[in-house]
């Protein structure tokens, strides 16, 4: 709807997952490390295209449609790139077929969940649930929640807050169904 602070918003929320796509797929091939900046920079019209083009009506969310936009982005700049600059031709294309449909970015197995960009999306969308949940408890809850995090034995927070061990445990029970019913949305 050209609303400058709802873009604002959804390009400083999704700025993430394309700096993820960009940073691994730069540092998978060194030559390209020099041009990680202007990679990012070229990818992030990638925003306004899947803004443009996203339909409700295709049962998807956005976040998956504009995972699938950027990673697409990226590896077009670096394939362009790489085509320029004739020193590349001996790597490998970023989407050489290894099956029916799968790339080899995604055939291998990345170590570290931080460096998929889709499982960074759902996790600060569950820090951000968390945040809200732990806003609503009272100042009780928030303490279980604490203790809860923590890993608090319960004998000991018990005696320290001078609960039955019963009601202690109930009152975490309590906090961590709150919480677990925030984040699954429920």
């Amino acid at each position: 709807m050209q609303d400058r602070y709802a873009f604002e918003f959804m390009y400083n929320y999704y700025k993430g997952i394309l700096g993820s796509f960009v940073s691994s797929d730069v540092h998978s091939y060194m030559p390209m490390y020099q041009y990680e900046d202007d990679i990012f920079q070229e990818a992030s019209t990638v925003l306004v295209t899947a803004i443009d083009t996203y339909r409700n009506d295709q049962q998807t969310h956005f976040s998956t449609y504009y995972t699938i936009l950027a990673r697409r982005r990226v590896w077009n700049i670096l394939r362009s790139i790489s085509r320029k600059y004739g020193r590349f031709r001996e790597m490998i294309s970023l989407d050489e077929s290894m099956g029916q449909e799968e790339s080899l970015y995604e055939i291998i197995p990345q170590k570290d969940p931080m460096n998929d960009p889709e499982f960074i999306l759902h996790y600060g969308m569950a820090a951000d649930q968390l945040k809200k949940a732990l806003g609503s408890m009272s100042e009780d809850e928030v303490d279980a929640a604490a203790a809860w995090i923590t890993n608090e034995p319960y004998q000991e927070g018990a005696e320290k807050r001078g609960l039955s061990y019963k009601a202690w445990d109930g009152r975490r029970t309590r906090v961590r169904r709150k919480i677990r019913d925030a984040v699954y949305g429920r």
